[in-house]
């Protein structure tokens, strides 16, 4: 066992919510979709992270990123989440033809009295972009870092293995805890056992050790020291799983690139974790700040590339509501360990198990590198 290395104040107060978002956010490569969603001209989606929309829009058949806000009065130049169009401000019709510079403006002597051609030098607010595989990332603060500095080698290679994503499916909706403890849950192995006993642990590889008796001691924890750097905190990991691609009917339709019965997962810091069963589809789990006890759950089921065509559209609904429900189980114990934090319990009173080791690796890294405690 091991003393807490996390302040319950990490997970309920604004100061560390504002430190997450300069010291965290702002200087890493974010994941904001995926390509299959901007594959044509005009194709855009939006995503929502610390309260901004951003859009990530096919402009001429190259991939932008940009602030969802007009600088003429702030109007916004989309208001769907995915769709097909010109980043024209839905407000007063300004347009930016290539997503950045102003390029259009009607009545322009209501704007100019001579009726200048002069933009002023408004621009759109524009983020770097990049794509490993099919996965889109946008670097929301100032100064890019190289993306190997974020992620290793490993993690890249799998990435860029992921061939084109075909038909997939999203959906989007408010947890009512902090992002960081969502995080933390998936990499935390032990709780199938007692938080999805119907859903996922039948599914496990091993069986749940018996419970042991123990006895009263006044004994310190130990103290976990291992510091971390950001490259590390990115990982994958594979294990054996009880369910084979063969036993999926839809298997025969799409390209199967990964082992058989093996569960994969990727995790990627600070805020995704993806994984895939025996390469039979993909989710993607992200999980976009909105304050400190509050994020937007953003999850998403994708095929790979589909060998022969077949009706998709109701098994990504049903893998969808799959993956929905196993959330649910999680939120009813996550949506209490919120309001546990926010009871300002010293850490003191709080331990980690000698399994935690990503855990506590994630919280050491957050209170050296993002907290400055």
């Amino acid at each position: 066992m091991k003393s807490a290395i996390f302040r319950p104040e990490w997970y309920t107060e604004a100061s560390y919510f504002y430190k997450e978002k300069e010291n965290l956010f702002n200087r890493v490569w974010n994941l904001s979709g995926f390509t299959n969603s901007v594959k044509s001209p005009g194709d855009f989606f939006t995503l929502q992270i610390f309260n901004q929309e951003i859009v990530v829009h096919n402009i001429a058949g190259k991939l932008r990123a940009y602030l969802n806000v007009c600088p003429h009065r702030g109007g916004p130049l989309v208001v769907e989440k995915f769709g097909n169009g010109a980043p024209v401000c839905k407000y007063h019709g300004w347009s930016f033809r290539d997503g950045g510079d102003l390029t259009g403006v009607s009545n322009i002597e209501w704007f100019n009295n001579g009726g200048e051609k002069d933009s002023c030098g408004k621009s759109l607010k524009t983020y770097p972009l990049t794509t490993i595989g099919p996965f889109i990332f946008i670097f929301i603060g100032c100064n890019p870092i190289p993306i190997d500095l974020q992620f290793s080698k490993e993690v890249i290679e799998t990435l860029s293995s992921y061939e084109e994503l075909s038909a997939s499916i999203t959906s989007e909706f408010e947890a009512n805890f902090n992002w960081k403890l969502n995080m933390e849950n998936v990499k935390d192995f032990l709780h199938p056992y007692y938080v999805h006993e119907q859903s996922f642990k039948p599914l496990l590889g091993f069986e749940q050790a018996a419970t042991i008796l123990m006895k009263k001691s006044d004994k310190v924890p130990g103290e976990f020291y291992k510091k971390t750097t950001l490259k590390e905190l990115s990982f994958i990991q594979r294990g054996e799983f009880s369910v084979s691609a063969s036993q999926r009917w839809w298997t025969k339709f799409i390209k199967i690139t990964q082992p058989d019965n093996c569960f994969q997962n990727i995790f990627l810091f600070p805020n995704v974790n993806m994984y895939s069963v025996s390469g039979t589809h993909y989710v993607v789990q992200q999980y976009l700040p909105m304050s400190p006890n509050k994020f937007l759950y953003r999850l998403n089921v994708s095929f790979p590339e589909i060998l022969e065509k077949f009706e998709s559209k109701d098994l990504l609904c049903n893998l969808l509501e799959i993956e929905r429900n196993v959330i649910r189980e999680d939120e009813i114990v996550l949506d209490r360990l919120q309001k546990s934090m926010e009871a300002k319990m010293s850490e003191e009173h709080f331990a980690h198990g000698d399994y935690e080791n990503y855990i506590m690796e994630q919280q050491i890294y957050m209170r050296d590198e993002v907290y400055f405690e």
